[in-house]
């Protein structure tokens, strides 16, 4: 049946604009995974991915006018879709924690004017790509009404179609596809064939970089291997000859963990010899958040009530790699799970489902602004320091002796307030401060919050760990707890 001109034209608009949303989602969600999560300030994540949506506005005004283009105003757009692309590029394998931690902390850390012109680049030009788009997408949609609905199909499609291609090719490529294709809808097709050109010898020179983790004082390594996962850019490093483990989320090595106990960071060996040593056995242990090992480890071996410990990690792929390939460097010490168990679970969904009980829970490494959701300050993650949560470990997963222990990595000691703010009535609290001793994290900062029913318990550790001259009490304000939370209140 041969179709009416109307109906013709309609037919191939809707793939125009339909692909125009496609490419749209999967930049964005490729900008996003590369650029904005890898700015360690959580307030500010979503800011830098909203200046992306700035180009709406003036693409739709662009569309619906359906100006003409000048050759040198095809050039100007091209040459800044070029130079966006170059900037997200420069930002690969790199993080802006090399310049703030510089700050931060008091040790000296690589500097990266790369990274940071890189980062500020992408981020300036980012809405140039979006304007081409939804200049594309309005005009389209004004030329043969009542197909606008295509565009956001299409922009669903691309996101949905990008979350999974990111741990299969990597972000980088479908960065580099997505802004590739953004190029060819420049008017001027010469122009817009050239900048496409320009970005694919572009990603093709810069899609291999050396690479750049931050790893604190770390010097001799070796670098195993690295790829994207659903949640996480991933590295591991080994060092020490091969004894000990290096887990590097999005370009910072957050923790390491070694087969040797001696050779386990000495704050989390002592707080295990601590926590064991009073006359209330500790045999069950439950560790939520980034467990490669140290904690489980320095029970195994400083803990001899130890029975069973639990490590959640919602990446399947991390604890494939931690219990199979990477089991001689951690000890092997997820080698019998009914001892010692590597979970892959939610944490809000393990914390509200398990039935199991524990005499002691640590929050380990949440909170770390690894996995932001887009466009917005509130992590899934962050849910284990809510009321509700809190609630339900006190009352379900603990006994009354049971002792709640929650690390931080910060320079401010007031943070503990912040991580108890949520406490049920009834707990006592204390709160510690301290630095890593060993290589490689020396100087790393932590504070601990403590926290039981059992404030003889409480008072019982706390005072062996100050006592030994490595932890310092803290500041914790008692007084401005938040009471009466309900539900996932924060």
């Amino acid at each position: 049946m041969k179709l009416s001109p109307t109906a013709a034209a309609r037919c191939r608009v809707a793939p125009i604009i339909f692909g125009a949303g496609f490419v749209l989602g999967a930049l964005f969600w490729s900008y996003y995974r590369i650029v904005t999560t890898k700015f360690p300030i959580d307030f500010l994540s979503p800011v830098y991915s909203a200046i992306m949506l700035a180009g709406l506005v003036p693409g739709a005004l662009s569309g619906w006018r359906n100006a003409n283009w000048s050759w040198r105003a095809s050039l100007a757009i091209a040459a800044s879709v070029v130079v966006f692309s170059i900037g997200g590029l420069l930002f690969k394998d790199q993080s802006l924690h090399y310049l703030l931690f510089a700050l931060y902390y008091d040790y000296p850390a690589p500097t990266a004017y790369a990274t940071s012109i890189g980062f500020f680049l992408a981020v300036a030009l980012s809405p140039i790509p979006i304007f081409l788009h939804t200049r594309t997408i309005v005009g389209a949609a004004i030329a043969q009404p009542g197909l606008g609905a295509f565009a956001f199909a299409g922009v669903a499609a691309g996101l949905l179609a990008a979350e999974p291609a990111i741990p299969a090719v990597g972000a980088y490529a479908v960065f580099i596809v997505s802004v590739a294709a953004t190029c060819l809808l420049i008017p001027e097709r010469l122009v817009a064939l050239g900048a496409a050109l320009a970005v694919v010898c572009v990603g093709a020179a810069l899609y291999h970089p050396p690479k750049s983790l931050y790893l604190w004082q770390l010097q001799e390594h070796r670098y195993l291997d690295g790829y994207w996962t659903p949640l996480y850019k991933v590295d591991f490093v080994e060092f020490d000859g091969g004894n000990c483990l290096g887990s590097i989320r999005n370009e910072i090595m957050i923790e390491y963990t070694c087969n040797d106990p001696q050779k386990l960071p000495m704050t989390h060996t002592e707080m295990a010899k601590a926590v064991a040593a009073g006359p209330l056995p500790k045999r069950r242990i439950l560790t939520v958040g980034r467990p490669a090992g140290v904690i489980p480890s320095a029970h195994k071996a400083f803990n001899p009530h130890l029975e069973r410990a639990v490590s959640i990690e919602p990446d399947s792929t991390i604890n494939a790699e931690i219990r199979g390939r990477f089991g001689p460097q951690v000890g092997h010490v997820y080698a019998d799970p009914a001892a010692i168990e590597l979970v892959t679970a939610d944490n809000r969904l393990f914390i509200e489902q398990t039935e199991e009980k524990f005499d002691v829970v640590y929050i380990d490494g949440i909170g770390l602004m690894l996995v932001p959701f887009p466009l917005t300050v509130i992590q899934f993650e962050n849910y284990v320091f809510s009321a509700d949560s809190y609630r339900r470990i006190f009352n379900d997963l603990m006994g009354p002796d049971g002792v709640l222990i929650v690390d931080r990595g910060t320079t401010r000691t007031g943070e503990a307030n912040d991580l108890g703010a949520s406490l049920p009535e009834g707990v006592a609290v204390r709160a510690l401060f301290t630095k890593i001793p060993n290589y490689p994290l020396t100087g790393l900062s932590l504070v601990y919050m403590l926290a039981s029913r059992n404030e003889g318990e409480l008072d019982r550790i706390v005072d062996r760990l100050t006592a030994g001259g490595m932890f310092a009490p803290s500041r914790f304000d008692d007084d401005a707890r938040v009471k009466h939370r309900f539900d996932d209140d924060w």
